[in-house]
């Protein structure tokens, strides 16, 4: 019992303090890292209360992990709880809700696959070669 607590712990903390290859993005910063981006950005919209959010970290970490160093997509995140008008704006109504925005948008088009990193990777491929319809 008490290993599966610590392993909690350890796996809040990890979502609160953010992990290097995940860029933490908040109210003041979001839309001009948009702005700014010459890549697509995928975002994690996410709650560091919700189970399933806790369950998606790892899968997110290693996502952004393997594609830290490459220039077709930047892969971040934000914590809806400190940044409830930022994730009001952007029509998150429940967690995790993952988002790709394409170089210029503003509008992100919402991943509705397995939450695996193959499912994540194949949708921002998707998304990096077409237009939004």
């Amino acid at each position: 019992m008490a290993s599966f607590l610590l392993l909690k712990l350890v796996c809040f903390l990890s979502i609160i303090c953010g992990t290097s290859a995940i860029k933490a993005l908040s109210q003041t910063n979001f839309s001009s890292f948009l702005e700014r981006s010459t890549t697509g950005v995928f975002v994690n919209f996410y709650s560091p209360y919700c189970g399933h959010c806790q369950k998606l970290h790892p899968i997110w970490t290693k996502l952004a992990e393997r594609h830290d160093r490459e220039d077709s997509v930047d892969i971040v995140e934000v914590d809806c709880i400190r940044n409830s008008d930022l994730c009001d704006a952007h029509g998150i109504l429940g967690y995790p809700t993952m988002k790709f925005f394409q170089v210029g948008s503003t509008e992100g088009k919402e991943f509705e696959g397995r939450r695996d990193v193959t499912s994540l990777e194949n949708f921002m491929e998707q998304c990096n070669s077409e237009a939004f319809s």
